[in-house]
Parts: structure tokens; C-alpha cells; sequence
């Protein structure tokens, strides 16, 4: 742990944004080793050769996922290494990782390219991370063109993986997702959970039928579709209520400042809306959003996805704890969902529980990139590039890989992470939903069937949905 502490060469807090609202501390993680070997071997007390190195590389923002991505391929890796490695044909290889910082999350596009063409020349066997769908999509043919296998960990636009390598398999084979499940899904998923439980159970505490939902989102490439889906859902679960003009939408636009969003919570309470989905991944965004809720007061409940929410040791202080009651979508939740859950939990708070606090979706992403990763290297007993997608290609609905935060974990025939669907398909990732609560904590609410809720433990992690003492059950 020392040693690893050692490595974390600086904390960078990011400028105050408008009228004081802090992005918190982001984090700057300095490249490891020496000119020769550039990887880092988690669990291991010294470098190995390269040629005993099954070479990962994790190409992410490390200002922001990137360093939640790092740190779960650094967990996932460590314990592969502490149980005695890789065996690829007979040999025993330990897995390095090398990172490079796209700095994607701020539309750094020269950035990215640069940090593309700098993996490349570190030489690794796999590459994970993505998290900007914009930014990802112009240097992610730089990897393809190398034919290294990349695994999605943040990136949710479903036409990289169902359009991609659906229309162009020979350049996009190489290509795969992990986390999260893709837009469509995200809003199939949200699409589940609000009408089977979420508008039900407001509907029960107000005393008559939600019938003004409003959907705050941004204007970017993985949100659109989300968007309006979320709508038709909507429309056609409640065609008397929820039709045509009482499904709104409200788009976030670069640049706005906390009197953007002081007027957009304004108009949430004067229109008595009862139910707001946010679609924000951008953390300034983020947390303006969540900062005017307790203050505001509406008669509403937040329900949908906001990436920093799901930063607990982040969001909550920088808004002064006004995103109290909220409901954000998440990765994981500290539960038992599989027997790899909360080890892996844990074990990344042990590490990097001081710099980072608990994982985020994209750590979980990472971490089972590295384990199947290992496994389909190891299957192969070979470093060829196509018999890996080969492998990778063989976890899938009928013959699925153990996952961190779910049982079964399998790609699609366009290489998209496999979703449950209720009363079809049982026990993939489903998306998590967690709650804040007064004291800052984060519980997990029921999701209307996606996850087995009630068999969950430990028993006081999970809370039914809860209401702000303004808005008082009739």
C-alpha cells in the first residue's frame, strides 16, 4: 500500500466553477517504471520481463474514469498475479499494465490522438477504456488499424458496437464492450424501473397519478437515444396521462453555469413536475445539477443518471449535500450480486479507498476486461489477435463468464455486453439503482425485477425509495 501511494505523484483540484460550485479533487496518476518497460505489475514487488508480460493497456480520461478504470484493472490484475499468473501455452506471464491519459472527458481531441499513438507504441497484447463517445470515436480506428483487441469500459453508444462491427467486422473485430450496457439498453433498462417502480410508488405517496415527467439531458452523441426512448416508454405505459406534452424534455447546453441550472430547477417546481430523469455524464454538469434540489424544494423525485453521482466521496460534498433523495443509476452497489461483488469491493477501497473512495461503474468494466482478457489468452494459448476475438467471441448467451457485478457476463454477436431482460434473460448486468440518503450514504433501491433485490446482502445496504420531508405522504 505504501509502495502504491508512492505512485499517486499528485492530487489536482480543479478550478471553482461560476458562483463557487467545486468539481473536487480529480487525479493526475504519474506514469510507472523506466524508459525500458513502461508497465506496472499489481501485486508484484518488481518488474518482470516482457516477455513474461501479458501487456494491458488502459487508454482512458485519468482526470476522471480513467483513473476508476486504472484502478479496477489494477485490482482484477493484482489478484490473477497474486494466484500465480497467466499460463499461456505452458508459460507463466504476469499481467503489466501501462496507462495513457486521453483526457477525453474535456474534448481533448489532440489528447486522445496522442495518447492513442503513445499505447500503440508500448505494444499491448489488449487495450481497455473509452469513456467520451465524441472523442473516442476518432481515435479509436488508430487501435483498430493495429488490430489490438480494445474492451469498452465507459462509452455507451450503442452504434460503436452494433453498428461498428456489425456493418464492418473485419476493421471493428476487435472491438468490444464491457460496461456499460449500451444506450438502448440504458433506456430499456430506465424504461423498467420507473414505470414498475418508481411512478408507482410516487403515485402511492402523493395520492393521485404522476402525470408531468420532465427529461433533463445533454446534447451529446450516447444521451439521444436514451432520450427518446425514455419518452415512447413513457407514452405508451400511461397513453392518459404521460402522452404527448407531459413527457418534456430539457436539453443541457455547453457551458451553462449554475444560474442555467438555478432556472431550470425553477421551472421544474413552477411546471410541478413530479418525476425529473437526468442524462448527465459530464461532472460540472453533474453536480450544478445536484446542487439546487434541496434548496428548490419540488414536489419531484430525481431518478436517472448522473455519471459523478455515482462518485460518492466526490458528489456529495461538492453539493453540500442538496442531492439528498436522489436516484442515480450505478455499476455496483456493495452487495452481494456475486461472489466477486464485494471482494472486489473491497479490495479497491483498500487501494485506492483514499484517492478515489468506492468503485464506479467503468472500475467494474475494467476489472472484468482483465479477467476475460485472461481467460481468453489463456484458452487460446496463443498472442495472435484474431484468436483472441475468437475466445472473447465465445462468451456469450449460452456459455457466459462469471462477472464482477453480475453472474453471467457474455458479449452479443456485435460484441455488446449481454443485458438481463426480465422474464427472458436472467442474470446478466443489469443496471444498479441507488438512492441518497440524509447522511450522505448511497443505498440501493429495488429495480422492478432487474436484479433479485430482496435476496441481496448485507440486508442494511438496500432501502425502499424514500421522500423529502417537504413533500409529505398524503
Amino acid at each position: 500500500m505504501e509502495q502504491l501511494t508512492k505512485r499517486i505523484i499528485a492530487i489536482v483540484l480543479i478550478a471553482v466553477i461560476g458562483t463557487g460550485i467545486g468539481v473536487g479533487a480529480w487525479f493526475f496518476l504519474g506514469q510507472p517504471g523506466g524508459p525500458s518497460n513502461p508497465y506496472e505489475y499489481p501485486g508484484l514487488d518488481e518488474q518482470m520481463p516482457l516477455s513474461q508480460t501479458l501487456k494491458i493497456g488502459v487508454l482512458d480520461d485519468m482526470a476522471f474514469t480513467g483513473a476508476y478504470s486504472w484502478g479496477g484493472a489494477w485490482v482484477a490484475a493484482k489478484e490473477i498475479n497474486d494466484a500465480g499468473g497467466v499460463n499461456i501455452s505452458g508459460t507463466t506471464y504476469y499481467i503489466g499494465l501501462v496507462r495513457e491519459d486521453t483526457k477525453e472527458a474535456s474534448y481533448d481531441y489532440d489528447a486522445a490522438t496522442g495518447a492513442a499513438i503513445r499505447m500503440i507504441e508500448h505494444e499491448p497484447h489488449a487495450i481497455l477504456g473509452g469513456f467520451r463517445s465524441e472523442v473516442f470515436s476518432t481515435y479509436i480506428d488508430r487501435i483498430m488499424v493495429e488490430k489490438i483487441p480494445f474492451m469498452i469500459t465507459g462509452a455507451a453508444t450503442t452504434e460503436f458496437c452494433q453498428q461498428w462491427v456489425k456493418d464492418s467486422y473485419p476493421f471493428y473485430k476487435y472491438l468490444f464492450r464491457s460496461m456499460p450496457i449500451n444506450s438502448d439498453h440504458l433506456g430499456e433498462h430506465l424504461g423498467h424501473l420507473l414505470p414498475n417502480y418508481i411512478i408507482p410508488n410516487i403515485t402511492e405517496h402523493q395520492g393521485f397519478p404522476v402525470d408531468k415527467v420532465r427529461i433533463v439531458h445533454e446534447e451529446i452523441m450516447w444521451t439521444e437515444r436514451i432520450k427518446d426512448e425514455l419518452s415512447d416508454i413513457l407514452n405508451a405505459t400511461y397513453p392518459k396521462r404521460l402522452g404527448p406534452g407531459n413527457v418534456t424534455t430539457r436539453k443541457i447546453l455547453t457551458g451553462w453555469t449554475p444560474a442555467e441550472f438555478a432556472g431550470l430547477w425553477a421551472e421544474i417546481k413552477n411546471d410541478d413536475v413530479q418525476l425529473v430523469i437526468p442524462i448527465i455524464s459530464d461532472a460540472t454538469h453533474g453536480i450544478m445539477f445536484g446542487s439546487f434540489y434541496t434548496d428548490v424544494q419540488p414536489n419531484c423525485t430525481v431518478a436517472g443518471i448522473n455519471v459523478v453521482a455515482q462518485i460518492q466521496s466526490l458528489y456529495w460534498p461538492n453539493t453540500g449535500g442538496k442531492a439528498a433523495y436522489e436516484v442515480t443509476t450505478h455499476g455496483v452497489a456493495y452487495v452481494n450480486f456475486t461472489e466477486r461483488t464485494i471482494p472486489f469491493y473491497d479490495e479497491f477501497v483498500n487501494i485506492w479507498g483514499s484517492v478515489l473512495g468506492s468503485p464506479l461503474y467503468c472500475s467494474i468494466g475494467a476489472g472484468d476486461a482483465i479477467n476475460l482478457y485472461s481467460a481468453a489468452f489463456e484458452n487460446a494459448g496463443t498472442f495472435i489477435n484474431n484468436d483472441i476475438v475468437a475466445e472473447l467471441e465465445k462468451f456469450n448467451e449460452t456459455n457466459p463468464f462469471p462477472g464482477i457485478a453480475a453472474p453471467k457476463l457474455g458479449f452479443d454477436l456485435y460484441h455488446d455486453v449481454i443485458e438481463t431482460e426480465v422474464g427472458i434473460r436472467e442474470g446478466f448486468f443489469s443496471t444498479v439503482y441507488r438512492q441518497y440518503h440524509l447522511d450522505g450514504s448511497l443505498a440501493l433501491i429495488p429495480s422492478g425485477g432487474l436484479y433479485d433485490w430482496p435476496n441481496l446482502f448485507p440486508a442494511n445496504q438496500r432501502a425502499h425509495l424514500i421522500y423529502p420531508p417537504w413533500w409529505p405522504a398524503v
